[in-house]
């Protein structure tokens, strides 16, 4: 049941990219990892009043999200094999009590499981889960600079500690010198609106974008335009916003493209089984 974590680590990186309520923006990032420095990652992201698309192309594989409120959905396209996956509220909630119910089910054996069996089954679990154990560790930044350049934009740079290790390196720039405003977010608030019966926690993450609580919360202030991940003290990625473009955004790029074969997500391709 992969597909809400593809769409949900997609967007988890569009939370630094907001826009106001203007006839568009569209924002193009850059993404590498020291493993395979020499395969980046492209993506750009569409922003207007009521819909978000996100066009990310890794490794010749392109995948695109486009969420539109006024259908209350996302599709979820894959160019390679000419797919698309529709993901609507209601598909959300009926992936959540399936979630529930697994989750009870696994609660209920776990209790008739001996006590060393049982610790050794929840460790097992939580090595297969790093990116939320992460998550309960929260990440604390200092200001390190000031005045300095990435791309055409004058930033503050930031040092990211957990647990005295560091973990990030963030340049962040303010609003205006983006061409944007913290002012009104609505279609960030469309999308946060759209997962509440699902994440309560990402809802909230989107409700909050351009608002003090939000930059209280994140430990600097601004907007990233550079940041540099490590694991254990080593470089592991960079990701830069490379251009930010205010202007007319064509209707037809949030539409569903023609010839696509639609694909069932995959809890609902298990319960026709």
């Amino acid at each position: 049941m992969k597909s809400p974590n593809v769409l949900r680590g997609a967007l988890s990186g569009l939370t630094i990219f907001v826009a106001p309520l203007f006839a568009g923006v569209t924002i193009s990032t850059s993404h590498t990892t020291t493993a395979k420095p020499d395969e980046k990652a492209i993506n750009k992201t569409y922003v207007d009043s009521d819909r978000l698309r996100m066009d990310a192309q890794s490794m010749g594989a392109n995948t695109i999200i486009i969420f539109r409120q006024d259908k209350g959905l996302f599709w979820v396209i894959t160019q390679k094999d000419n797919s698309y996956m529709e993901i609507t509220k209601q598909d959300l909630q009926a992936m959540k009590a399936r979630m529930d119910e697994a989750k009870t089910k696994m609660d209920e054996q776990m209790k008739n499981v001996p006590p060393a069996q049982r610790e050794m089954m929840e460790k097992m679990l939580k090595s297969r889960m790093p990116m939320q154990q992460a998550g309960t560790i929260k990440t604390t930044y200092k200001k390190v600079a000031s005045g300095e350049k990435v791309n055409q934009w004058v930033c503050a740079k930031y040092e990211g500690y957990r647990e005295d290790n560091k973990v990030k390196d963030v340049w962040t720039t303010d609003w205006k010198s983006l061409g944007l405003t913290a002012e009104t977010f609505k279609v960030m608030k469309d999308i946060g609106e759209f997962f509440e019966g699902f994440a309560k926690d990402m809802a909230a993450d989107f409700d909050k974008i351009g608002s003090a609580e939000w930059e209280k919360e994140q430990g600097y202030t601004g907007i990233p335009v550079k940041t540099l991940s490590y694991t254990d003290g080593q470089l592991r990625s960079t990701t830069e916003m490379t251009e930010v473009k205010p202007g007319d955004l064509a209707a037809s790029l949030f539409d569903l493209p023609a010839g696509l074969t639609k694909k069932e997500m995959p809890f609902k391709q298990m319960q026709t089984r």
